[in-house]
């Protein structure tokens, strides 16, 4: 359940987290160490005022996007609280991604009230949406645009410089296999499908889908061919590409609004483990009050919700399995054949 994303999806993992009673610290990658900076924004937009709320409704009435109607927002209600030399930063910092999700993380731990301790650590090398292939470190985009474009060979070189060679050595193994590399351009037509034949009614069912998007998604899925055209159909200021992806992956996975109202996680999913992580199982299970699953078929044990959270979960692997390259890695069922994963 946490291929829904935005604030919702961040809230959704930290008490995940949380519920394990175990986790005691957070560590992310950040552009700039500015730790004041992070817990100023994450305290104003914990608290929402309602002076910024109507704020960012007059900047998106303007025609600005949502982002940059909060960012402005933001300015104008820590003008005269701090200095300008910092508001001007701050400004800056607004339009770094990891920051803005370093934000989010903050100011979820707020809201809840959670026992996490923060350990941000520097990021270095190429930028979030960079897509560079010669920086030191690339960012995660630019090792998926590689994989999209370059022949086996190239691809190992290129990936020896820029991860650990154990993950190297997985994702040859993964390829090999014909596993992967699988991308969401791989389910256009499945997508295309599914809008073209769904009642308008029915996609406005679909999480996140607000403000009649249904109409906008639905005209956009009769003149798409592909999922580029797709998204550019339907994106606009309001709207930006990212949430669009999402909410096609929402589509995608028939995850409807009411599955998601409770917001709260009802199961812990083991996917693995190595010897020192036993023992940490050992302890959540001590500690924790949800369910724990570590074998697929467990989770008709599980009640209403729950179980059709979980069915979600089988669903996307379902689904992510039509793409792989290999036609006989394409069964369904695929989650309860697969053995929890052991490591030394």
């Amino acid at each position: 359940m946490l291929g829904f994303c935005g604030f919702e999806g961040i809230v959704f993992q930290w008490k995940l987290l949380n519920s394990t009673g175990l986790v005691n610290y957070l560590s992310f990658g950040i552009e700039e160490y500015k730790i004041e900076e992070l817990y100023i924004i994450s305290e104003l937009l914990s608290q929402e005022p309602a002076s910024f709320k109507s704020s960012i409704k007059n900047h998106l009435k303007e025609g600005l996007s949502f982002p940059s109607a909060r960012e402005k927002a933001l300015i104008e209600l820590l003008s005269g609280r701090i200095p300008e030399n910092k508001l001007k930063h701050i400004s800056d910092l607004l339009k770094k991604p990891n920051f803005i999700l370093a934000v989010e993380y903050v100011k979820a731990i707020k809201r809840y009230n959670m026992n996490i301790e923060i350990l941000p650590i520097k990021r270095e090398g190429a930028g979030y949406h960079e897509k560079d292939f010669n920086k030191k470190y690339p960012s995660a985009s630019a090792i998926r645009e590689f994989l999209k474009r370059s022949p086996d060979v190239e691809i190992y070189d290129f990936l020896s410089s820029a991860v650990p060679g154990h993950c190297v050595e997985i994702i040859k193994s993964e390829i090999d296999k014909g596993k992967g590399p699988v991308f969401l351009e791989n389910f256009e037509l499945l997508l295309l499908d599914i809008l073209r034949r769904s009642f308008k009614e029915e996609l406005s069912s679909f999480f996140d889908i607000t403000e009649g998007l249904e109409n906008r998604i639905k005209q956009a899925a009769k003149k798409a061919s592909s999922l580029h055209e797709l998204i550019g159909e339907i994106k606009s200021k309001r709207y930006p590409e990212t949430r669009i992806q999402r909410i096609l992956i929402h589509i995608l996975l028939n995850i409807e609004k009411e599955l998601v109202l409770s917001k709260t996680p009802l199961y812990l999913r083991v996917l693995g483990f190595s010897q020192r992580g036993l023992e940490i199982l050992r302890e959540i299970k001590k500690q924790s009050k949800l369910p724990i699953i570590t074998r697929a078929a467990e989770h008709k044990k599980l009640p209403g919700t729950a179980r059709r959270m979980f069915e979600v979960d089988l669903l996307a692997s379902d689904i992510y399995s039509l793409a792989l390259p290999f036609k006989n890695n394409r069964q369904g069922g695929r989650d309860f054949k697969m053995e929890v994963i052991r490591s030394l």
